[in-house]
């Protein structure tokens, strides 16, 4: 799967106005002189949300169906935009949870998810210390999720509160992934959590960005 094969296999099955501005953006980019990259923090961003809405939007089948494409990039150190990635692979690996499970394409995502922590950069040094970085940082997020939510309602805004429940869906995955990598047990109530954050961003106040 390319690019222009992933842009069609998911503009055929848009399902929002907001999934369809996304698509718009991704068309646009092949038709300028920034053309639709992977590299591209422009390219990513428009995913990112696009992938958000798939997920609000129960298109399970949908995300699962565009992995193949994403497992073609591979980390070679170009962590700029691999965050991005990640997020992506997040998103898919809820939907592949939301439908009851799937071993095999829960180990692809993984595999290729762990590859940054695999990677050895060209000074010989190891990414293993960021495993524990994630770690904290996904749980610090989660810990402080109310008091973004509330910041949010007071001052930042619908678009900001949208982002900050659609983050904590992929910090829960994040820890699943993680806890894979630890061999710990995974705390289900946090499943629980990201299921209610889904929930409501079906909200029409969330409408214009999902």
């Amino acid at each position: 799967m390319d690019h222009i094969e992933l842009i069609n296999l998911i503009k055929n099955n848009c399902k929002t106005a907001a999934q369809e501005k996304y698509i718009g953006r991704l068309e646009e980019m092949e038709l300028m002189e920034k053309k639709f990259s992977i590299r591209s923090k422009r390219t990513l961003g428009t995913l990112e949300g696009l992938y958000s809405s798939l997920l609000v939007n129960k298109q399970h089948q949908l995300l699962i169906d565009t992995l193949p494409y994403f497992r073609t990039i591979k980390f070679e150190g170009n962590y700029n935009h691999w965050y991005c990635i990640e997020h992506i692979l997040e998103d898919i690996y809820f939907a592949i949870l939301a439908m009851g499970g799937n071993e095999v394409l829960e180990n692809q995502i993984f595999c290729h998810y762990k590859t940054v922590y695999d990677f050895i950069n060209e000074d010989g040094s190891s990414n293993r210390y960021a495993i524990d970085l994630e770690w904290n940082n996904s749980h610090q997020a989660i810990n402080k999720f109310n008091d973004e939510i509330r910041s949010c309602e007071e001052y930042k805004g619908v678009l900001y509160e949208t982002s900050v429940r659609s983050s904590l869906v992929r910090r829960v995955v994040s820890i699943i992934l993680l806890c894979k990598i630890k061999s710990l047990e995974f705390d289900d109530s946090l499943l629980e959590l990201a299921n209610e954050q889904l929930e409501i961003l079906n909200n029409d106040k969330y409408k214009r960005y999902i």
